[in-house]
This record gives structure tokens, C-alpha cells and sequence, in this order.
């Protein structure tokens, strides 16, 4: 009997992994301020992008790190991140990327300030959707539509809380930083 209850589980398990679904943002209004979790407070504002749309801006697949380390690999991420960027020594962290449909994240982490401010440039043909978060927790997250430009400001979270930035859309061709 326990071996079949055991059996039963782990097929519920392994489906529920396979099951994926596709979700698309629509061109709503969305808020442009409120409170997150833990009294995390937020902004956003959106304005229309001044560059070329088709511009030198040109962006491989993935997150590429325009800050690397040395000797370090420019790297591509559909995976969440483990390392660490601490802004408060090593300054604003650049991001950039592009995608049909996965969804992206920054290459690090983020800690060691109480605000942050991420700037996000969509050169996409459809929305794009940001999320400052943790694995179960959304500190910030805003819709930028096609051709503009997004800043959304958090607070109230701890200097010692890690977070990274995903990146979610049909298509994706975006830029910005943290800091």
C-alpha cells in the first residue's frame, strides 16, 4: 500500500515538472507605486526611448555581464543566479539581453543597499515584464511596453537581502542597470 502511495506521488511529481505554460502580458495600466512584501516600497516610471530602435545596440541570446571580472567569461543566464554583486562596493551592475520566450535572469544576485533603483530599456516588438525577486518573494516587479523605457525604485528591503532581476516576454531585446 505504501509503495503505491509512493508511486502515485512521484508520478504527480515528475508531471507536474513537465507540465509548462506560456504566459503572455497584455498592454494594461499597470500601478505605479504601492508596497511590496516586508513594507518594501515601489515606483515605477515609464517614458518613450530617445535611441534607434534598430540602433548598434545589437544583443546576443542570454544576460551578458558588461561588468565582468577578470578573466572572466562573459556569461548567458535562463537559470537563476548564485553569485553575489554587493552594490554597495562594487557600484551598478549593466545588463543586457535578448530571448524568444525563456525567461531571462541577471548573472548575479543583488545586495548591500536599502534602494534600488533598475533602469530597463525595451527594444522589443511586445511587452516586457521585470520582477525584482527572491525565489518565492516579488519585491518589484513593472510591464514595459514595446518602445519605451522603464525606472521602478524599491525600498525598505535589508542591506543583507539577495535578489536578482528576471526578464519575461513572448520576445525579449532589452538593456539597463541596477544600482
Amino acid at each position: 500500500m505504501n509503495l503505491k502511495k509512493i508511486i502515485t506521488f512521484m508520478a504527480v511529481l515528475v508531471f507536474s515538472f513537465c507540465i509548462s505554460q506560456k504566459v503572455f502580458a497584455s498592454e494594461t495600466s499597470a500601478p505605479t507605486s504601492g508596497f511590496g512584501d516586508d513594507g518594501v516600497t515601489w515606483t515605477v516610471v515609464e517614458e518613450d526611448l530617445t535611441e534607434d530602435m534598430n540602433g548598434s545596440d545589437s544583443i546576443s541570446e542570454g544576460i551578458v555581464d558588461y561588468n565582468p571580472e577578470p578573466l572572466k567569461p562573459l556569461l548567458k543566464s535562463v537559470y537563476r543566479p548564485s553569485s553575489v554583486w554587493n552594490i554597495a562596493s562594487k557600484g551598478k551592475y549593466s545588463f543586457a539581453g535578448n530571448s524568444n520566450g525563456s525567461t531571462l535572469y541577471t548573472n548575479y544576485k543583488f545586495k548591500g543597499k536599502n534602494k534600488y533603483t533598475v533602469y530597463v530599456k525595451n527594444y522589443g516588438k511586445h511587452v516586457l515584464k521585470v520582477k525584482a525577486k527572491r525565489l518565492t518573494k516579488t519585491y518589484a516587479s513593472t510591464s514595459i511596453s514595446a518602445g519605451k523605457s522603464a525606472t521602478f525604485t524599491f525600498s525598505g528591503i535589508q542591506k543583507d537581502t539577495e535578489f536578482y532581476v528576471t526578464f519575461d516576454g513572448s520576445t525579449t531585446n532589452f538593456k539597463g542597470d541596477i544600482k
